[in-house]
């Protein structure tokens, strides 16, 4: 019964037939999964969500590229000894372009203990606020860009920026 209302529900955006409830699920699937894959240290099953053909130009020329990502996790992962915490709630979402782009916000609260070079252990917590764009390729919805909106980080129970 969801399935037929969320196709009675459907809209036609430039001229194709998208029901926003379901793009909106079938990415908060895949965020899901990507959480799973953070908890687990999955690095492939993570990189599902990223695009191969991803490039991102950044302000000092530098670019964003799927091989960029995958160094950037891997080195972030190598910290975390554990996660007792990993929550992504989206606040907004919209679609765009013929239903094949979504734009989201979300929130994403992650509770960890990461160890640094010596082997000191600290319990971190981030509550992070992004702006992301997720376009549908086939079937499957990858994200293209993510912008960091905001961030409040605690170490040991201190604020940091």
């Amino acid at each position: 019964m969801k399935r037929v209302l969320g196709v009675i529900a459907a809209v036609l955006i430039g001229g194709a037939w998208t029901c926003p409830s379901e793009a909106q699920w079938a990415i908060e699937a895949r965020i899901a999964r990507a959480n799973e894959a953070t908890r687990a240290e999955n690095l492939e099953e993570y990189m599902r969500i990223v695009p191969a053909d991803l490039r991102i130009a950044q302000g000092d020329g530098s670019v964003i590229t799927r091989d960029l990502v995958r160094d950037r996790t891997r080195e972030i992962w190598a910290r975390i000894e554990s996660t007792s915490r990993l929550e992504t709630t989206i606040e907004s979402f919209s679609l765009k372009s013929g239903g094949d782009t979504a734009q989201v916000v979300l929130v994403e609260r992650w509770d960890r203990v990461e160890v640094d070079g010596a082997g000191t252990r600290y319990a971190v917590s981030s509550v992070t606020q992004r702006r992301e764009t997720w376009r549908r390729r086939g079937t499957e919805w990858l994200r293209y860009a993510s912008r960091e909106l905001s961030r409040e980080v605690t170490v040991d129970g201190v604020r940091r920026s």
